[in-house]
């Protein structure tokens, strides 16, 4: 034991020869580009203009898109291939670049706005996803770009349905979750993450079930999705007929005019 602590001082030194250099830059040589758009309050419209995607030297994953989403539409993507449901979803946040033409968010072309800015109007939530090993506050907080106290968090957890539960734990929204004799289902772990969604304040929300399912059995977990689907635009990655019936419109980003959305 004692040698695999040796071991490991040794790294150290080595990783802080790395970090000590970063640190110590001047962020003065750090700039903003002048071009950079400001997005102050997002609404969710979204509009693609001769959009397309192609991977080099392959066939084409997504025509060209013309469309325009209105601003708290509720869009179901059922392509039969998920993955290009979730390409057309990862367009949107900014984490490909189309092949040609441009999207639009509240008519500003997102290549043009701050990307940390971007994503914070924009949660994208998966069923599956993992959570911090910290308290269900620090849960709650994580992602927000502005600090979190713990009002807002308990409103958010309110407005989930996470606190629910939440109040029988021994420290409530500082109960740490990694304890061993600390075990949440699903439903309220999925809870947790709809709360950290709605603490955001998103325009936009992705609800992918490309890998797992939301447990849309529990009458507090669904009023939970519910809540943040309420006046924010929608797109739905599931082919799942109870998460479709939440969608206001239905298409398949491969063949548009076939939906009549385009």
């Amino acid at each position: 034991r004692l040698y695999a602590i040796n071991l490991l001082l040794r790294q150290c030194p080595e990783a802080l020869h790395i970090i000590f250099p970063l640190l110590a830059r001047d962020s003065g040589t750090i700039e903003e580009s002048s071009h950079i758009t400001r997005l102050e309050q997002g609404k969710g419209k979204l509009r693609f203009e001769g959009v397309s995607y192609q991977e080099t030297h392959k066939e084409p994953q997504l025509p060209s898109i013309d469309l325009e989403i209105a601003s708290g539409q509720k869009i179901a993507l059922i392509n039969q291939d998920a993955n290009i449901n979730r390409l057309f979803a990862d367009l949107v946040c900014g984490f490909v670049t189309p092949s040609t033409g441009r999207i639009l968010l509240d008519d500003k072309d997102i290549k043009q706005l701050n990307t940390a800015e971007l994503r914070q109007h924009i949660a994208w939530i998966a069923p599956d996803e993992d959570l911090l090993g910290d308290t269900i506050a620090a849960n709650i907080a994580y992602g927000s770009s502005s600090c979190s106290n713990e009002i807002v968090i308990t409103t958010a957890a309110h407005s989930s349905r996470a606190m629910e539960f939440i109040r029988k734990l021994p420290h409530g929204l500082q109960t740490k979750i990694n304890k061993p004799d600390l075990e949440l289902s699903d439903d309220q772990r999925q809870r947790i993450l709809i709360a950290r969604a709605l603490l955001k304040k998103p325009c936009i929300v992705v609800l992918d079930e490309t890998t797992a399912c939301f447990n849309t059995e529990n009458t507090a977990l669904l009023r939970a999705l519910q809540k943040l689907l309420d006046n924010r635009t929608i797109l739905i990655l599931s082919s799942r007929p109870v998460m479709l019936a939440l969608a206001e419109k239905r298409f398949d980003p491969v063949n548009l005019s076939s939906i009549g959305l385009a």
